[in-house]
């Protein structure tokens, strides 16, 4: 197998590391393939970053960066008082930043998929680090309202993402005022504006001579699994046949190219039988494991149809499936079918709605940590706090219901809790009342019975143990959504 520091040279070479980076994260150990199929597998997951369209138009995008490192443009920070030569240099494969040499024993650097964060490290060894600040990056669109909070300011931006820095909004080290390391990150703070020096990176574009051609029907669906294993509708946008990339383009843009759910989860998959039906197409049976935080769930099949497409590059054609496989993008010709939904299935989506409405209660995840800061909304109320940053808007919240939820539901839930100030949206960005809460309701032993159904729709009766010997029933309804599986179709505080 072909080691990932060969390939992270490569890509970088084509203007693909930000997919390499990625993909560095997923050791070997998690691909359970045997050595042909992971051969395979380095070939095919190259092409995968070199061919999607977001890592295309991203090097088309980045390229209208080239220029802007004069003196003046967002995309070069100037560095005043400063000696060159006595710099501290952190390199992304973005973008690098300099630093005042004196900094760098001060400072601590951790990268996310959207930012590079500073913390202060002390000397004295009984303190936390602190957060003292970050560089993100943020899509154009939403620019203006992350802009407008004061925090951030621009360093530098391509046609699709503006890259800012990002300072705290309490001070570090604020509980000991009086202490050495309070002083010295104020001063770093007032100097940063002037010492940080920003530089976007020239992107390279891919080479059209050196792009790989999936030569073996297995390799174009091995590609497809990977893609839908770690939810990527991008890399299985690579492998399809131009007229499923018309097909799917639409389903992949509604779901924002990020298939599947939280849970269940494709953990592997097994190749049980390839059929060659003539010399230019070939058909690919595939069993995907699946599980759940308690443990292995149902398997799904797969018949994945292949195709030689301009006589030298093998594609998926088209894909049906067998059981459940929400959030696919798949159209009728690989979608679930509307009459497997069983009690079981039942039982999973009602434990999954619990686990997401009480999540959203608690505001999500909040990206630096720390104490949860309050602040009022006029007329609306005192006490809220910002959402956090994996559900802090509107699209955000929905797309995120909307793996239990119908949308229709989910829309009629957003709208009331706005309505109500339950939710409140503020520059774009959700806020909710800072309490929390929980429910004595035993979902998981629920005992589970369905009551009604058709083609498309079907309602369960619920008895669910409510502490002691009380218990709670409720008829629950279930809607068939095509393209995403089965969803619950009731008000989204029902099931908590």
């Amino acid at each position: 197998m072909l080691p990932f520091s060969f390939l992270c040279v490569y890509m970088d070479e084509h203007g693909a590391m930000d997919r390499c980076l990625n993909l560095k994260r997923i050791s070997e150990g998690d691909m359970k393939m045997n050595l042909r199929m992971g051969k395979r597998l380095m070939f095919t997951v190259l092409i995968g970053a070199l061919l999607t369209p977001q890592s295309l138009q991203a090097a088309k995008a980045d390229t209208s960066a080239k220029g802007a490192q004069n003196s003046g443009s967002p995309g070069a920070v100037s560095v005043q008082k400063y000696d060159l030569e006595k710099r501290y240099t952190y390199k992304t494969d973005r973008f690098t930043i300099s630093l005042p040499s004196s900094w760098e024993k001060k400072l601590t650097a951790q990268e996310s998929k959207d930012a590079v964060v500073f913390y202060y490290t002390s000397s004295n060894n009984t303190l936390k680090r602190e957060f003292l600040f970050s560089v993100e990056w943020i899509a154009k669109e939403h620019w203006g309202v992350w802009q407008k909070n004061g925090f951030f300011k621009e360093l530098g931006r391509t046609e699709q993402v503006v890259y800012a820095l990002h300072k705290p909004s309490e001070s570090p080290f604020a509980s000991a005022m009086k202490g050495a390391d309070y002083k010295e990150t104020q001063k770093m703070l007032k100097q940063l504006d002037t010492v940080l020096g920003f530089k976007l990176l020239d992107p390279v574009s891919p080479h059209p001579s050196k792009e790989l051609i999936l030569t073996d029907a297995g390799q174009a669906a091995e590609l497809y699994l990977f893609g839908l294993q770690h939810r990527n509708a991008s890399i299985q946008y690579a492998a399809f046949s131009k007229e499923m990339k018309k097909r799917m383009l639409k389903p992949f843009e509604s779901l924002n190219w990020v298939t599947g759910v939280s849970s269940p989860w494709i953990t592997g998959w097994k190749i049980n039988k390839q059929t060659s039906v003539d010399s230019t197409h070939q058909t690919i049976e595939v069993t995907l494991n699946t599980a759940t935080s308690a443990g292995p769930d149902k398997p799904v099949r797969l018949t994945i149809s292949l195709a030689l497409e301009g006589g030298k590059q093998w594609v998926v054609d088209n894909v049906k499936i067998e059981g459940a496989l929400p959030r696919s993008g798949l159209t009728n010709n690989g979608a679930v079918s509307p009459q497997s939904f069983t009690v079981e299935d039942a039982r999973k989506l009602a434990l999954q709605a619990v686990s997401h409405y009480w999540y959203m209660n608690s505001g999500g995840t909040y990206k630096n940590g720390g104490a949860i800061k309050e602040f009022s909304i006029k007329g609306k109320g005192d006490h809220y706090r910002w959402m956090g940053n994996d559900l802090d808007t509107k699209a955000k919240l929905s797309a995120y219901l909307q793996e239990v939820y119908t949308k229709e539901r989910v829309e009629r839930f957003l709208s009331s809790q706005l309505a109500s100030g339950n939710l409140a949206e503020k520059d774009g960005r959700l806020a909710q009342p800072n309490a929390d809460g929980g429910s004595i309701l035993d979902w998981a032993n629920a005992k589970i019975e369905l009551t009604g159904e058709s083609k498309n729709h079907k309602t369960f009766r619920y008895i669910v143990p409510a502490g002691g010997s009380d218990k709670k029933t409720m008829n629950i309804g279930f809607s068939y959504v095509e393209g995403s599986g089965w969803r619950i179709d009731e008000d989204i505080r029902e099931i908590r």
